[in-house]
């Protein structure tokens, strides 16, 4: 039996900002750029209604979601190492789409699906695993100390100094053992 190693969804395997940034533009009439977004309130960095976020939080946005560069590589290769879960928090719509993403692009990858809801701590999910690899800040809170919380880099987590960091995916296999090249 292998090591559990549990990974976020959004944002750290698959690309979601770059088809919903064009959504929210289009709302607010100007380009949004992955910078501007220095934190996770969204909205309060953009200067508009909550609701305005969440209208463009949509399903139909995992049938343009690309995988982030390095993030199928990434996947296989930690797999031959390390039992895979998938830990993402949605509403409970989402947890189809997702899982057909996840099909899509990981055929032949034995993945544990675990979905979060939104008001749920992602730590009671991942407490059987090695580590979690997250771009949310919150979901490390609760963390028990055998799960190493490690930040996949993004403009609204670089507040943090507290946590291991990797700037992409051939960053991270080698912080968890993996020296791999990726293509």
């Amino acid at each position: 039996m292998k090591t559990k190693a549990a990974l976020d969804m959004d944002n750290v395997i698959l690309d979601l900002h770059d088809c919903w940034m064009p959504r929210v533009a289009a709302i607010i009439g100007r380009p949004i750029s992955r910078e501007e977004l220095w934190s996770h309130n969204f909205h309060h960095v953009l200067q508009v209604d909550r609701s305005v976020i969440d209208s463009t939080y949509t399903v139909d946005l995992y049938d343009e979601a690309l995988p982030l560069a390095g993030a199928v590589d990434g996947v296989r290769r930690l797999a031959e190492e390390y039992d895979i879960v998938i830990c993402s928090t949605s509403p409970v719509e989402f947890d189809a789409v997702k899982t057909a993403w996840l099909e899509r692009h990981f055929p032949g990858v034995a993945l544990d699906l675990r979905y979060c809801r939104p008001q749920e701590r992602k730590a009671k999910h991942v407490s059987d695993c090695a580590f979690l690899l997250d771009d949310y800040l919150k979901n490390f809170d609760g963390l028990p100390p055998s799960c190493r919380g490690i930040v996949y880099d993004q403009p609204w987590n670089r507040m943090d100094a507290f946590y291991p960091r990797a700037a992409n995916w051939e960053a991270f296999l080698a912080m968890v053992g993996i020296p791999v090249a990726i293509s």
